[in-house]
């Protein structure tokens, strides 16, 4: 769909109006007047009409009558909507109309222009980039009110898999391909692709090599699935469902023109987004006197594996022994974790004990244990039902060995290991 932007500006400085002579009449007349049938001659004659409400297109007297008859044409115009074979009057033809930002202004001189209609308070309260979301669990909603620009994209707060489902609704606002320069308005859309004038959707949408994704409504509100292919779809077109084989992926919303740079306006919307696939439950376990590899296994300053053993600590100082390990995985909701730590003998020194714990994206959830001294092997177990990333090992003290033989994992939705390793 191709624009253009028209350069110049002639310039009109006379008044325009004459005085009417007599008392300002404070009851209203119908008149009607017939014009092309299309909502741009309609739009045309609404702007004309709106010039009547400004008093600097009169001509000027001491009493500043010209405010006086503006006025009382607005509170006419107020009093009564414009409908077909309603309050119009007939003008000439030297009225121009632009779009700038979201407004629909107008001028008779191409110089001063002024607000016809102003859409922004339809696009209040609503968020523009909510802080990071997690990960959304079977049978969980999440829901936003959007603000979007037509010149940037909007991320969803957190990835989508097969089986989410995707809802946009109550889309408001407008917005262009590109900058209105000069007196003629470049074409406005609506959020659906629709020609945008007067704050209504008129007439059809249709694709445009100037899409993002050509093959899709240019200038409606695109979903992109960000991945080595991307999957487009056009957001207003009911209930989407993610499709297989699709795990973890960024999700963002733009308009559909390959510029988004000269873009202009902003749209609102109301997203609602679900994973509907069921409750699943699944299991991990490591046993780390096997011999390995272990999924996410890290050591930080000290610790190494020992086939047939397990995770063994390396001496600090002094007889102080440590291990510092964590395990990594994707964000998932947890229900159950077990630690399985070995004592040669009840530790002693600053630091002794277990201090085993989970995390979420590098912050504290909750300790599993800490400074727990005992002889021998025993679990630690944490129940309860919290999204983690990663759980950190770092039992220490004096004591001739250290081991950590096996952790157990349990959780629910999507199973981070890719498949259970437990009965």
């Amino acid at each position: 769909m191709p624009y253009k932007t028209v350069h110049g500006n002639p310039r009109r400085k006379e008044p325009l109006f004459n005085l009417p002579a007599g008392e300002i009449p404070e009851t209203d007349r119908c008149v009607s007047v017939w014009i092309p049938d299309s909502p741009e001659f309609l739009a045309l004659l609404s702007a004309a009409l709106s010039n009547l409400r400004n008093g600097g297109y009169y001509q000027k007297d001491p009493d500043k009558t010209g405010k006086l008859v503006a006025d009382a044409f607005a509170r006419s115009f107020a009093a009564h909507d414009l409908l077909p074979c309603s309050d119009v009057v007939e003008f000439g033809d030297e009225m121009q109309l632009r779009q700038n930002g979201c407004l629909l202004e107008f001028s008779l001189d191409c110089e001063h222009w002024f607000t016809l209609y102003d859409p922004t308070d339809c696009i209040q309260d609503i968020v523009s980039h909510p802080s990071g979301g997690g990960v959304l669990q079977p049978g969980q909603c999440r829901e936003y009110d959007v603000s979007l620009s037509a010149n940037s994209v909007w991320f969803l707060p957190f990835p989508v898999s097969t089986g989410f489902t995707i809802e946009c609704t109550a889309a408001r606002g407008a917005w262009a391909p590109t900058l209105s320069i000069g007196p003629e308005p470049v074409p406005w859309f609506c959020p659906d692709g629709r020609s945008y004038l007067l704050g209504a959707c008129a007439g059809s949408p249709a694709p445009s090599e100037f899409g993002a994704e050509p093959s899709l409504d240019f200038m409606s509100l695109l979903s992109r699935i960000d991945l080595d292919t991307p999957v487009w779809f056009e957001s207003l077109t009911g209930v989407q469902t993610v499709g297989a084989d699709i795990l973890n992926a960024a999700l963002w919303f733009q308009a559909n023109t390959n510029d988004l740079a000269t873009a202009q306006g902003t749209i609102g919307f109301h997203l609602k987004v679900c994973n509907a696939n069921s409750q699943t439950e699944w299991c991990y376990d490591y046993d780390f006197t096997g011999d390995g590899p272990f999924f996410g296994l890290t050591f930080g300053s000290k610790g190494h594996h020992v086939p047939g053993t397990g995770l063994v600590g390396d001496v600090v100082s002094e007889g102080s022994m440590s291990i510092i390990a964590s395990l990594q995985f994707p964000n998932s909701q947890i229900t159950h974790v077990s630690v399985t730590t070995c004592f040669s003998a009840a530790p002693t020194g600053g630091g002794a004990g277990s201090a085993d714990a989970i995390y979420l994206d590098g912050s504290l959830i909750e300790w599993i244990d800490l400074g727990v001294v005992y002889s021998g092997c025993e679990p630690h177990a944490w129940d309860g039902n919290r999204q983690i990333d990663q759980i950190y090992i770092n039992p220490s003290g004096i004591c001739e060995e250290i081991k950590v033989t096996a952790v157990s994992i349990r959780g629910t939705g999507e199973n981070p290991f890719g498949s259970n390793s437990c009965p």
